[in-house]
């Protein structure tokens, strides 16, 4: 059987999504995987639909921002510590991320190479008290 059409399936288990709280803007490993890992990426918002976006970018691109490190390992995820990302989506969100975790499960388009996270579908969770 002459195989040259398939190509290998990465399965992952769980569902790519990320998680917004006070201290961070987090990708699982699901997210991190079926985007190639990439060093840099862009972030894009669509202020009608509440929808973010985050595509793979080149180290060109001057509107890139760091995603993975080299040598990270996926299975931690990726993270972005910014205090404006946090709380620019928060108000856009009306959330209050000073006492609860969002979590939004993502899409991941394959022909763009982008996934896409729609705001308005965020589950909302008491965050745990740090001992």
């Amino acid at each position: 059987m002459d195989l040259s059409g398939f190509k290998k399936l990465e399965i992952i288990a769980g569902e790519p999504f990320m998680s917004i709280t006070d201290h961070a803007t987090a990708f699982n490993q699901n997210a991190v995987i079926k985007l190639g890992c990439p060093e840099k990426v862009c972030l894009l918002f669509n202020y009608e639909t509440k929808q973010l976006a985050i595509q793979p970018s080149d180290k060109d691109d001057t509107k890139a921002i760091s995603f993975m490190k080299p040598g990270r390992d996926a299975a931690k995820g990726a993270r972005f510590n910014s205090k404006d990302l946090q709380y620019s989506l928060a108000r856009q969100m009306d959330w209050d991320i000073d006492h609860y975790i969002y979590r939004i499960n993502g899409t991941y388009y394959e022909e763009n190479n982008v996934m896409v996270f729609d705001l308005t579908t965020a589950k909302k969770s008491s965050k745990r008290s740090r001992k």
